[in-house]
C-alpha cells in the first residue's frame, strides 16, 4: 500500500518586492517519498530554479535544484528564501510524490503552490522639458519631476502633493511675463491636460498616406494623438492599428526612420495605454501678484494719446494689449489701463498705455508721482501649479505623466 502525503502548506499571500523567507511544510505518513522543485517566472517569462544548496535561484537546471526527501516524522519543514525583486515575479512550488511508493490523499502525484511577488514601479510627474509653445528660455529653470513609488498591487489610494513654480526669466529678451487663459490670475487645470506618450520609428517612406508603418505599436490605441505633425491646425488622430501599422484620420508625409510620438491625454486614455490609474482633478495654476513702482512723475493728458509710464524695472510685464494695471485711479473706460508696449529693463524701462483721455476717465488725479505703486493684472513673473495626485494603480513599468503647460501658460512679448 502506498504512503500518503496529506497536505502541503506555505503562505501563498502576495509578497512585497523585498527579500523574505517562508516556511514550507509537508505532512504525511512516515516513509512517504517526495521531491521539491521551485521555479521562478520573471516579468518577461524567463524561468529560473531554486538551488537548495545555495538557497538562491539559478538560470540553468541541475541536481541542486531538486530536493528529495523521505518523511521520518509526520511533518517535514524547510525555509525557502525568496530574493528581493522590484519587477514582480511568480513562484511555482512543486511537491512531487514518488509514484512507486507515495501519493497524495487527493489521488494525485503533484501538488503546486503559487506565490506572486508584487513589483514596485515609479510614477514621475513633470512638465515638458522643452515646451513646444513656451520656449524654455522664458523660464529661469524648469521644476524637477515629482516621483512616487509604490506597489503594482496597490489596494488603497495613495495621494502625494505637487508644488511647482514656473518663474519668468529676468532678461530684456524674454522677461515679458507669463499669462494664464483669459488673463485670469487663477486657472483650474482640466485633467485632460495631463498626458503620457510613447515613441516609435517610421518604417519606409510615406507620401500623403493615412496608413503609416511603424517598428512597434503595442502601446498605441485609437484616439491617441500623433504628435509630430500639425495638419490644418490639429494633430492627427489614430483611427485603428495593426501590429505594424497605424491608420490616421488625415494623410501625412513621413520619412523612413523618423522618430514619432503618440500621446494619450486624460486619465482614461493614460490608463488604457499604460495601465495606471490616477486622479488629477483639482490642480490649480495661480499667478503671484506682480507690483511695480513709478520711477518718474508722469502727467496723463486730457486728450487722447499714448502715455509712457517710467518704472523701476519692467520684468514680468507683457505688452500687446493683454495686460492691465491698477493703482492709478484710472477707470477702464476706453481701455485706459491696457498696456500696449513694454520697453524692458531690470531697473528702468517703461510701459505704454493707449490713453483715451478725458476727465471722466480719471477719478482723482492726472499726475502720477514718483514712488506710486502699481499692480499688474494678467501678467506674472511667477505662476505656481499645485495639486494632489491620487494614485489608484501604479503602472506596470515606470512611467512619466506630463502636464501640457503650453495649453494654459503663454509667454508675454513686448508688443504682441
Amino acid at each position: 500500500m502506498k504512503k500518503i502525503i496529506t497536505r502541503v502548506e506555505i503562505n501563498e499571500s502576495a509578497m512585497s518586492s523585498t527579500s523574505q523567507s517562508r516556511l514550507l511544510k509537508v505532512y504525511g505518513d512516515v516513509g512517504a517519498e517526495f521531491m521539491l522543485n521551485i521555479i521562478k517566472i520573471n516579468g518577461v517569462g524567463k524561468e529560473s530554479y531554486y538551488s537548495f544548496k545555495s538557497n538562491s535561484f539559478t538560470e540553468t537546471f541541475n541536481s541542486e535544484n531538486s530536493h528529495s526527501n523521505i518523511l521520518t516524522l509526520s511533518t517535514f519543514s524547510i525555509n525557502i528564501n525568496f530574493p528581493a525583486d522590484a519587477t514582480g515575479d511568480v513562484y511555482s512550488i512543486k511537491t512531487i510524490a514518488k509514484e512507486q511508493t507515495t501519493m497524495f490523499s487527493t489521488g494525485h502525484y503533484v501538488n503546486v503552490k503559487t506565490i506572486s511577488q508584487v513589483g514596485q514601479t515609479s510614477l514621475f510627474l513633470q512638465i515638458p522639458s522643452d515646451p513646444a509653445m513656451v520656449d524654455a528660455a522664458h523660464f529661469t529653470s524648469l521644476p524637477n519631476p515629482v516621483q512616487s513609488t509604490g506597489s503594482t498591487a496597490l489596494s488603497s489610494v495613495v495621494g502625494f502633493p505637487v508644488d511647482w513654480a514656473l518663474t519668468n526669466t529676468s532678461s530684456d529678451a524674454k522677461g515679458f511675463g507669463l499669462r494664464l487663459p483669459n488673463n485670469a490670475d487663477e486657472f483650474l487645470i482640466p485633467d485632460s491636460y495631463w498626458y503620457s506618450q510613447g515613441g516609435a520609428s517610421v518604417v519606409g517612406s510615406h507620401s500623403a498616406q493615412t496608413v503609416i508603418n511603424l517598428n512597434g505599436t503595442s502601446f498605441i490605441f485609437p484616439g491617441m494623438l500623433f504628435y509630430n505633425f500639425l495638419v490644418n491646425g490639429a494633430y492627427p488622430v489614430v483611427v485603428s492599428k495593426t501590429s505594424t501599422t497605424v491608420t490616421l484620420n488625415v494623410a501625412i508625409d513621413a520619412s523612413n526612420g523618423l522618430a514619432v510620438y503618440f500621446r494619450a491625454y486624460g486619465p482614461s486614455k493614460i490608463k488604457k495605454a499604460f495601465g495606471m490609474e490616477a486622479d488629477f482633478s483639482g490642480f490649480v495654476a495661480k499667478g503671484i501678484e506682480l507690483t511695480k513702482t513709478v520711477r518718474t512723475s508722469t502727467v496723463f493728458p486730457t486728450s487722447t494719446g499714448n502715455v509712457d509710464l517710467n518704472l523701476n524695472g519692467t520684468y514680468g510685464i507683457g505688452g500687446g494689449g493683454h495686460v492691465r494695471i491698477r493703482g492709478l485711479n484710472i477707470s477702464e473706460v476706453g481701455n485706459n489701463n491696457l498696456i500696449t508696449l513694454v520697453e524692458p529693463s531690470s531697473t528702468a524701462g517703461h510701459i505704454r498705455m493707449a490713453y483715451a483721455g478725458g476727465e471722466e476717465t480719471v477719478t482723482k488725479t492726472q499726475t502720477i508721482p514718483v514712488g506710486t505703486k502699481i499692480y499688474v493684472e494678467g501678467s506674472f513673473q511667477q505662476i505656481k501649479i499645485t495639486g494632489n495626485v491620487k494614485i489608484k494603480k501604479y503602472p506596470e513599468t515606470n512611467a512619466k505623466i506630463i502636464l501640457d503647460v503650453p495649453q494654459f501658460i503663454t509667454a508675454g512679448l513686448a508688443d504682441e
